[in-house]
């Protein structure tokens, strides 16, 4: 009788040690769409009446997930424990792209796959990179890689490509500060694909 009372005092301790033990909250972390764009000479007007579809980006695996990655070595990737993306980077990439460009005002419309829109021209892009690069335990930056390819749709063929690089510096060492400088890293991609698009043959 007493072994019982025992083993049950053991157990309802160790099940009330588990009760009280607590654990950070889990921050959920997205890109803000521009909500307008300075205007710049350098994106000039040249599909104003031609319709856009842009792709969601193609990736690895390994970013095509709500982890917020980050790498102290080159060859590894870690991802934080408490800290998520609302959505995939390869979605936040593409809502972000299309809000721009049709702010650009670079097309008469920018359309993703769900359109049932006739398009003039495809922009498919894959993303390469896109974590926190620590270059030491209180330094590190955003990185965000892709490659951006526009088709016409009438012909299929290639009009232009080009690989776009942004290393934005954090401006804290941690998820929330790699996020602020995703933010910033993700208006400097937007702003070099639009100038990039305007000045295409």
């Amino acid at each position: 009788m007493l072994q019982k009372l025992l083993f049950t005092l053991i157990v309802s301790l160790f099940f009330a040690g588990c009760i009280t033990k607590t654990t950070p909250p889990l921050h959920i972390y997205t890109l803000k769409q521009p909500a307008y764009l300075a205007k710049t000479e350098e994106v000039q007007k040249r599909f104003d009446n031609s319709t856009l579809l842009l792709q969601t980006p193609r990736s690895t695996r390994e970013i095509r997930t709500k982890k917020i990655l980050y790498a102290t070595t080159p060859h590894e990737r870690e991802a934080y424990l408490y800290s998520r993306w609302s959505d995939t980077p390869n979605q936040l990439v593409a809502a972000y792209l299309r809000t721009y460009l049709q702010l650009s005002g670079l097309f008469k419309a920018v359309v993703d796959e769900t359109s049932h829109a006739k398009a003039d021209y495809i922009l498919e892009s894959r993303l390469d990179d896109f974590y926190q690069q620590f270059v030491s335990p209180k330094k590190a930056f955003a990185l965000i890689r892709g490659t951006f390819t526009l088709i016409d749709d009438k012909t299929r063929k290639v009009v232009g490509s080009r690989i776009i690089e942004i290393r934005t510096p954090a401006p804290e060492p941690d998820a929330k500060g790699g996020v602020e400088a995703f933010e910033k890293a993700m208006e400097s991609l937007a702003q070099k694909v639009a100038i990039w698009l305007s000045k295409l043959p």
